[in-house]
């Protein structure tokens, strides 16, 4: 069988960028020092067990605490995709606190962003949720990514597109990134 090398380049192509599409926002050196296999009902049951461990984490924004020498932030946790990004789609998982150095702007960091968090877990903590109490696993942010505040799309979407003119047929792909 003879395969048109433009054909062959075109799957080339595709596979790299759709490949591309799964990338994670984080610093690709310091994801090797992350332990994924650590869950979010670890971290909350077993804290000890769990602590000091690097982790990544990620969820929509409940609740941005400025305070004197840092900031924190509840963040309602969900699972991650591919490309670490909070899956809005699966049922959350809990809700987390966030400790960041410094001052974050509230105005950014507004209820509802995406955000995903690479850290240390610092133990539990135990605050009011309502009328009860709620226990929260800690985490150490390391690095921040805020996901842009547009429409979530599913991803990876693309799109094919063939033609033919004057007896040449041509096509085209077409990948859109996160």
């Amino acid at each position: 069988m003879h395969v048109r090398p433009h054909y062959t380049a075109l799957l080339a192509v595709t596979t790299l960028l759709l490949t591309a599409c799964a990338a994670s926002p984080f610093n690709k050196a310091a994801l090797r020092d992350v332990d994924r296999r650590v869950t979010y009902a670890q971290a909350l049951q077993n804290p000890d067990a769990v602590r000091n461990r690097q982790v990544l984490f990620g969820g929509s924004i409940v609740a941005v605490r400025n305070l004197e020498q840092h900031t924190e932030i509840i963040l309602l946790v969900y699972p991650l995709t591919g490309w670490d990004r909070p899956n809005t789609s699966a049922t959350p998982l809990g809700r987390l606190i966030v400790l960041q150095p410094g001052y974050l702007e509230s105005m950014d960091f507004a209820p509802g962003r995406l955000l995903s968090v690479r850290g240390y877990l610092d133990g539990v903590r135990q605050e009011a949720l309502g009328q009860s109490t709620y226990l929260y696993p800690v985490l150490q942010a390391l690095e921040l990514h805020l996901w842009p505040s547009e429409p979530e799309a599913v991803f990876p979407r693309f799109s094919i597109g063939v033609g033919v003119s004057s007896g040449h047929v041509g096509g085209a792909v077409g990948v859109p990134f996160p």
